[in-house]
């Protein structure tokens, strides 16, 4: 009966850790991604911020660990990145945090 009681109790532990984590991941794809083209002035790896150049405009996004950064069809760091380059960055607004880049493109050729 103790058994019983014990694996019943993990099972319940599970399913609440398991709920718990789907609820986390729902609320993060309810964030509306958008899109914006412009030109790199400043990257900071340490920082991780990127600041682009939109029409003399200046966005500065946070750049998360698990940024996806992709030139071409290949996948590459943010360290591949350089200022002066072309770049597409999609990003949502995360509120006080601020902008937040979900994925990269540089669209700059290589050289």
């Amino acid at each position: 009966m103790k058994m019983f009681v014990v694996m019943l109790f993990s099972a319940a532990m599970g399913f609440a850790g398991f709920s718990c984590v789907e609820e986390t991941e729902a609320q993060e794809t309810k964030k509306q991604v958008r899109t914006i083209d412009g030109q790199v002035s400043q990257v900071d790896w340490v920082a991780s911020k990127l600041v682009v150049d939109i029409g003399g405009d200046q966005m500065t996004f946070i750049l998360p660990d698990n940024v996806a950064v992709a030139k071409g069809t290949e996948d590459v760091s943010i360290n591949d990145v350089d200022q002066d380059d072309a770049v597409t960055v999609y990003y949502y607004d995360d509120g006080m945090s601020g902008l937040k880049a979900v994925k990269i493109t540089d669209n700059s050729p290589d050289l």
